[in-house]
């Protein structure tokens, strides 16, 4: 049920920006964020998600960068920024206590278990 909560709240946002009449231009595509990899809290009143973005190394070269990202289902708090920089998080699971998220972190080829402490 709250993950379709977050589902409603993100396509009202696409709703909203459909409405915008000014047309979509190619520097426009680098702003797209994507969401995956929910993973609701232990007590359900928290998510941890990926937010998916394009990053620019060059004119004609662009990566991918995914960061987590804390939501707050109750509507307490804006989503919060967990993992920063241009690595590869995912794969985020909550301990059974929801006092830390365990995630893959990827740097080229060794990809490793982190743990964040989020008290």
């Amino acid at each position: 049920m709250k993950v379709l909560r977050i589902l409603f709240f993100l396509s009202l946002v696409i709703i909203t920006q459909a409405q915008n009449k000014k047309p979509i231009v190619a520097s426009d595509l680098m702003k797209i964020v994507t969401t995956g990899q929910i993973q609701l809290s232990p007590d359900g009143s928290k998510a941890v998600t990926v937010y998916i973005r394009k990053a620019v190394r060059n004119e004609n070269d662009y990566y991918y960068t995914r960061q987590l990202y804390l939501l707050d289902l109750l509507g307490k708090e804006e989503p919060r920024q967990l993992t920063f920089g241009d690595k590869n998080d995912g794969q985020p699971q909550w301990s059974p206590d929801g006092r830390h998220i365990a995630f893959v972190r990827a740097e080229g080829d060794k990809p490793q278990v982190w743990i964040l402490p989020l008290a």
